[in-house]
């Protein structure tokens, strides 16, 4: 998969994803890719900071399988790897 690198959580939504835990209240909707074992990807043209502890880009496009040696938890769009 050419756009792996499009698909890899950045930091705010490691941050996410790690709050989930602890905050068990808390109710969200997903998207489709959202599906534990899902990946979606940026736009073409967007670009992702990995870095970035605030801002959560938007993965709406072109949702498939996990690739293999990630972890795709249900909630989030993106990977994490193993």
């Amino acid at each position: 998969m050419s756009d792996v690198p499009k698909r890899i959580c950045n930091a705010a939504e490691v941050k996410i994803y790690f709050n989930s835990f602890l905050d068990e209240s808390r109710e969200s909707s997903w998207i489709d890719g959202c599906e534990p074992g899902w990946a979606c990807s940026v736009g073409k043209d967007q670009k992702v900071d990995m870095k970035n502890i605030q801002d959560v880009p938007l993965r709406n496009k072109d949702c498939q399988p996990c690739c293999e040696g990630f972890f795709c938890p249900k909630g989030i769009t993106c990977m994490l790897r193993k």
